[in-house]
C-alpha cells in the first residue's frame, strides 16, 4: 500500500473512533416488580419497570420513561424466555439486586456484574434467585447519537496509524529531522 493510501487509510480510522452515532433497535421488558431491588449502587422501590438492553448496556427507566439507571452487563447465553422476556433478581434477606436481563425473543440474555455490596453480603449468605416475566413485549428506538468508548485494541490501533502517518509524512518531505542519520536511524528501528 502507498503513503497516501495508507494516509487516507489512518485517518478514517481516526475519524471513525472519534464519535460514532449509533441508531438502532433496542429490545426492552416491561415488568412489574414487587419489591425494592438495587441496581447501579441505587436502591429502587417497586413498580413498574422497562428494562432495554443495547449491545452490553442495560438501562433502567421507570413506567414514566425516565432514565433511572445504566449498567454494563455480559452476554449470557443458554435459554429462551418466549415473547415477553424475563428479569432475574438475586435475593438475599433484605434487599434484591436486579441480576439478569432476558429480552424477547432472543436467545442471548444480560448478566450484570456483582456490586460491591451485593459481593459483600453473597460472602454472609446464599441467595435466591427469582424470575419475573416480562408483562409486554417492547421495542424501542435508540434516536440520539452516542458516544462510544474506544477500547484498548481500538486505542492501540489509532496510535500505531498516529505513528504511521507522522512516519510518512517525515520521509515524504525529505529530511526533517535535525540531521538525517537521525532519521535514518529512527527508520530502522532506533539506535543499535
Amino acid at each position: 500500500m502507498n503513503k497516501r493510501s495508507t494516509l487516507f487509510a489512518c485517518l478514517g480510522v481516526l475519524v471513525g473512533l472519534a464519535a460514532v452515532p449509533v441508531y438502532g433497535q433496542a429490545w426492552g421488558v416491561r415488568v412489574k416488580i414487587p419489591f425494592k431491588f438495587a441496581v447501579a449502587n441505587k436502591t429502587l422501590p417497586e413498580g413498574e419497570y422497562v428494562l432495554s438492553a443495547v449491545r452490553d448496556e442495560v438501562f433502567v427507566q421507570d413506567s414514566d420513561g425516565k432514565r433511572l439507571a445504566m449498567v454494563l452487563t455480559n452476554a449470557i447465553a443458554g435459554r429462551a424466555v418466549g415473547k415477553t422476556g424475563e428479569v432475574v433478581f438475586e435475593c438475599y434477606t433484605n434487599l434484591c439486586f436486579l441480576s439478569q436481563v432476558w429480552t424477547p425473543d432472543q436467545d442471548t440474555g444480560h448478566r450484570l456484574l456483582r456490586s460491591q455490596l451485593e459481593s459483600a453480603i453473597a460472602k454472609r449468605e446464599t441467595g435466591k434467585y427469582v424470575a419475573l416475566p416480562g408483562t409486554e413485549k417492547m421495542r424501542e428506538a435508540i434516536a440520539a447519537p452516542r458516544k462510544i468508548p474506544v477500547s484498548a485494541s481500538a486505542a492501540e490501533a489509532a496510535s500505531l496509524c498516529i505513528t504511521r502517518l507522522l512516519a510518512n509524512a517525515l520521509t515524504v518531505h525529505g529530511c526533517w529531522f535535525s540531521s538525517c542519520r537521525l532519521r535514518d536511524t529512527w527508520q530502522a528501528g532506533g539506535p543499535s
